[in-house]
């Protein structure tokens, strides 16, 4: 540490830099400052700093330049180079191989992703500083960079190329703002496709979609712009729409599907399209893609992770089971195929093994919320609710924009009775339009639960607006109305809620229920007798209805 002489600090201009002067008690030796420079000259670069998690110990990263131009930034920010930083290291030197000083090294882009999972800052590998002319120019020395509209845009586009390839969250803002600077980018494909998976990664899926469907007015056979439109839908769950983009990807791709090189892009997107079609409840279906993905290419193991699931999801374990293995095989650090044999582990006895594997996806993924989401469910499943939430939290915290990490969260939350909690994680679900009915049908249960009555009823009919068919919203304000003595009315919601549900023999019970309180004994227990035969597992109820009927009915 070194006294400052004085207290004045010299700010330069509108910089993001500032001129002080310090006492030392021994020399230092001093770093040559370029005068001038080009971009040819600063190929090679590398930033000095002190990081905050070893503050006493300088760390010196080296790479290379992305860009030294002025397109847009603020507070004197023109150079642009690819080097890991760290928190701290802001106000170091930026070098050339031979030590003479070009720059002061600024803002590192937090991975936020990265910084959450490991508990600490962690930087991407696209920085920015302030090019030395600055303080030069503020010392007397005249110095005019020289400059055009082409030079700058080509600048932009090579620092969004390299923000991108980092694959990194927080840059992606800077990256759209440099390619929008592009004057023609409604008529060139690369920018647009630059800027359109910006937008995706953020979530801004209309936005994305905008310069994907401009893509395709340029390029209407771009099997991965097509490809690309399908995804974006199924982000905000138009399954109908992603579908239809999906399969004309792979129309488009599989005139080349003969091909080698096509293999592994036409297996991707039929994998894709297998996904989105199980999302839509076709299991069979979706099956079907997942396999001839695979025969396509016989290395995608992806799709043998998702068929697998398929399997799981319908009961044919071992089958399933091999398919994980063999995925795992072929890609050792796959942390999905992990994470799906770790729950089918669970389904067949072996939480030790199960919790291996949800483990071990974590390690490999540490910035997928996924994965800390069903590791979340299967410490819920076992009893461990400190670690289930934390899970959750990690889930959320990961991908905070995403209104279902807060609905999974709200569920858990009502489990073990933080009805507050899940009220507020409800209410951001609802304010992002997701699952709204299952939303609002959630919140009324805890309205109920806190004793709002009011409340609740104004939720379920919230809930039933959103999906007229709810079955579970229907029959909870069919028992409202049946408290009130408004018979029609729990009739009404009763009868839909069987046609939503047919095989749910609860709908039937409750209608029991209504017909018995309205005296119509024949009715009551011809509903009784249907709900009896519905249950085929909950053998307590069955006992329960059968004494129900032997009082009632015979």
């Amino acid at each position: 540490m070194h006294t400052t002489l004085g207290v004045n600090v010299n700010r330069i201009k509108q910089l993001d830099l500032a001129v002080i002067k310090v006492q030392t008690v021994k020399p230092y030796p001093v770093s040559n400052l370029a005068s001038k420079f080009s971009d040819s000259s600063l190929a090679s670069l590398a930033v000095a700093g002190f990081p905050l998690d070893n503050p006493n110990q300088i760390t010196i990263n080296d790479g290379d330049l992305v860009a030294y131009t002025n397109i847009g930034l603020d507070q004197g920010y023109e150079l642009f180079y690819r080097i890991r930083t760290s928190s701290g290291m802001s106000g170091g030197g930026v070098f050339l191989p031979d030590g003479t000083l070009v720059g002061i090294h600024g803002r590192g882009d937090a991975d936020q992703r990265r910084s959450i999972a490991f508990d600490k800052t962690t930087k991407t590998g696209v920085n920015i500083g302030i090019p030395l002319t600055h303080y030069l120019q503020f010392k007397g020395t005249p110095y005019k960079r020289k400059s055009s509209v082409d030079a700058d845009e080509k600048a932009s586009l090579l620092v969004a190329q390299s923000i991108l390839a980092m694959r990194e969250d927080t840059g992606y803002q800077l990256a759209i703002k440099l390619l929008s600077q592009i004057r023609d980018i409604a008529t060139r494909q690369e920018p647009l496709e630059l800027r359109a998976v910006a937008n995706y990664v953020l979530g801004n899926y209309k936005e994305s979609r905008a310069d994907l469907f401009q893509i395709a007015r340029l390029d209407p056979n771009s099997y991965n712009n097509w490809s690309s439109i399908g995804l974006s839908y199924a982000a905000v769950g138009e399954l109908h729409l992603a579908r239809t983009a999906l399969e004309k990807s792979f129309e488009l791709i599989a005139m080349g599907i003969d091909k080698p090189k096509f293999n592994s892009q036409a297996s991707a997107v039929v994998n894709n399209l297998g996904l989105v079609v199980d999302q839509l409840g076709d299991r069979a279906k979706a099956s079907e893609y997942y396999s001839l993905a695979i025969e396509i290419s016989p290395t995608n193991a992806s799709a043998m992770a998702n068929k697998g699931a398929s399997l799981m999801n319908r009961r044919d374990y071992l089958k399933a089971l091999s398919l994980f293995n063999r995925a795992i095989k072929l890609q050792p650090n796959y942390g999905n195929a992990y994470m799906n044999r770790g729950l089918l582990k669970e389904l067949l006895g072996d939480p030790d093994g199960a919790i291996s594997d949800l483990n071990k996806a974590v390690q490999l993924t540490p910035v997928d919320p996924q994965v800390y989401l069903f590791r979340a469910q299967f410490h819920s499943r076992r009893g461990s609710k400190s670690q289930a939430l934390a899970d959750f939290d990690k889930a959320v915290a990961l991908d905070p924009q995403n209104p279902a990490r807060y609905f999974d969260r709200a569920l858990f939350k009502q489990h073990i009775n933080d009805l507050n909690g899940a009220r507020i994680d409800l209410e951001v679900a609802i304010s992002s339009e997701y699952r709204l009915a299952e939303a609002f049908f959630e919140r009324s249960v805890i309205h109920r639960r806190q004793g709002f009555d009011r409340r609740e009823l104004l939720d379920l009919n919230r809930a039933i607006e959103s999906d007229p068919m709810h079955a579970k919203a229907l029959r909870n304000r069919a028992m409202i109305s049946l408290a009130q003595n408004s018979y029609k009315s729990a009739l009404s919601d009763l009868r839909s809620a069987i046609q939503s549900e047919p095989k749910n023999p609860v709908g039937y019970e409750k209608l029991g229920a209504t017909y018995l309180e309205m005296n119509d004994r024949p009715r009551a227990c011809s509903s009784f007798r249907q709900a009896l035969n519905l249950y085929v597992i909950r053998k307590e109820r069955t006992r329960e209805l059968n004494r129900l009927i032997a009082t009632v009915c015979l």
